[in-house]
């Protein structure tokens, strides 16, 4: 049931973060055909949306790093999550149809599932959030 719950999330994730860059890229088009030039702003959000997601997605795994390495199974998560974010990225670049912003929204979403695993360890020498009642570590 819960990996089923989770295909349906990245498949809908996907979706969501194509229609967003196919509609942004739309409008840089109509800017575009108005007044020429004028639809590099909406490339430019699209970029700078693309470079905070990553950002976040490297900070959260520099976190994730610091704070859950006590034991190999969680350096072994959060390792695979970074080389698959890495191929996550390469992989849609080399193609025709890349889309940044796509898989910078499922770079994104990776960090956030490999924090739902490591912070789930129920070995206190591998979760040092194991214990306490931490209001953002519920939230997340």
């Amino acid at each position: 049931g819960a990996t089923l719950f989770v295909l349906l999330q990245q498949i809908i994730l996907i979706d969501v973060a194509y229609n967003w860059n196919e509609d942004w890229v739309d409008r840089a088009d109509q800017a575009d055909r108005m007044d020429y030039g004028s639809g590099a702003n909406w490339l430019h959000a699209i970029v700078a949306t693309c470079v905070a997601f990553y950002v976040a997605a490297c900070a959260g795994i520099w976190i994730l790093y610091q704070n859950f390495t006590g034991c190999p199974e969680n350096t072994w998560i959060i390792t695979l999550t970074m080389l698959g974010v890495l191929g996550l990225t390469a992989i849609q670049l080399s193609g025709q149809e890349g889309s940044l912003l796509t898989s910078s929204v499922m770079s994104l979403y990776s960090v956030y599932l490999a924090y739902s695993m490591v912070s789930k360890n129920p070995n206190a020498s591998c979760n040092p959030q194991l214990g306490s009642n931490d209001v953002w570590s519920i939230v997340i």
